[in-house]
């Protein structure tokens, strides 16, 4: 998945890239603490596999995320819908002219 070094639109469905986004945040606060996938596992009694997983995909059971928010001190918790867009003003509707006629 090295889509984000290219130009090209990533074509996946929102919930998967927020999973995604998710993953990729648990792996860069990893980084931080330079710890690696074994090192973390150990730390919140998961294996390398699972550390695997949850950096790629971002899915993970309620236990492992409950572990990894205090132990990384993240919030993990997922947005539910897109973030909603203000629509285009359709010309002549509840637009204000400027010259105050």
């Amino acid at each position: 998945m090295l889509s984000y070094l290219r130009e090209e639109p990533i074509d996946m469905p929102f919930s998967v890239l927020v999973y995604r986004m998710r993953g990729a945040r648990i792996r860069n606060a990893r980084w931080r603490l330079k710890l690696t996938q074994q090192q973390l596992g150990q730390a919140i009694g998961v294996s390398r596999q699972t550390i695997c997983v949850v950096e790629t995909s971002g899915r993970m059971r309620m236990p492992t995320r409950r572990r990894l928010e205090e132990f990384l001190g993240l919030d993990l918790e997922l947005l539910r819908e897109p973030p909603i867009e203000a629509a285009p003003e359709v010309a002549g509707q509840g637009v204000t002219p400027a010259h105050g006629d």
